[in-house]
């Protein structure tokens, strides 16, 4: 150990420890000519500690259906994999770990026997803790709802006219959830203007769990003409039930 700066209140030292130190607790003290200082507890920590998790999200899903699971925790980095025990129905895929937390894409098969699991996670220092994760009864495929559709003003940009589209939801199973690289598994807006159709998802419609809420985003149409037309407005869930039907009233659309 080498000083590197001292003061009167205090002192920081640039500390070597060797991969063969031993791992667990040690006292640290200070020594002065005045004497010895009184000791605190410095913990030596192995290479690749074990990983730590405090929390999952979502913790249930349902059969049939594929979502992004978030977990976090400590010393998450190098994870080779997402546990699930009892294992059978549950594949995993797509991890990204950021040494607090990761994300993966979990999917349940059909079929799959309700009940609880545990998840637990595996990297270079070992298997973590594990969490309780639920396998619910497969959905009864409740259809949405929306309502208080509002339309923002347009926005030209050459041969693009962009305009934004808000909405309130509700959704009694809860399944309104986007899966990257999945499209029959996510929910989206469905838009009508009878000449063409627009179709439109991505993680604004992440909302796994979600009973009621409010989404908006914005749409860009491309090669657009200028006649009015009448646009029906449908949200469907990841089930693929469609919603009641609003319309709205717009200048510009794509034919």
């Amino acid at each position: 150990m080498g000083f590197i700066n001292k003061q009167e209140t205090e002192a920081s030292a640039f500390v070597t420890a060797s991969l063969s130190a031993a791992v667990g607790e040690r006292q640290l003290s200070v020594k002065t000519p005045g004497g010895t200082s009184n000791a605190l507890p410095f913990t030596v920590k192995p290479e690749h500690p074990a990983p730590q998790i405090n929390s999952i999200s979502p913790a249930s899903g349902r059969p049939g259906r594929s979502f992004n699971m978030t977990i976090s925790g400590e010393d998450i980095d190098n994870i080779t994999s997402v546990n699930f025990e009892p294992a059978a129905g549950i594949s995993v895929s797509n991890i990204q770990d950021y040494h607090t937390g990761l994300s993966a894409l979990v999917s349940i098969a059909s079929g799959t026997a309700e009940g609880q699991r545990q998840v637990s996670i595996t990297g270079l220092g070992g298997t973590s803790n594990s969490l309780a994760f639920s396998v619910l009864a497969p959905a009864a495929g409740t259809a949405p709802t929306i309502s208080n559709v509002e339309i923002g003003d347009l926005e030209y940009s050459g041969n693009k006219v962009s305009l934004t589209i808000d909405f309130d939801f509700a959704d009694p199973d809860a399944d309104i959830v986007y899966v990257p690289g999945q499209p029959d598994q996510s929910a989206a807006l469905i838009l009508d203007a009878g000449c063409s159709k627009a179709t439109h998802s991505g993680s604004i419609f992440d909302r796994l769990g979600e009973i009621s809420g409010h989404i908006g985003f914005v749409l860009t149409i491309t090669g657009y003409s200028s006649h009015a037309r009448t646009v029906t407005v449908q949200l469907r869930d990841a089930e693929g039930s469609l919603s009641n039907v609003l319309t709205f009233q717009i200048s510009v659309w794509s034919c």
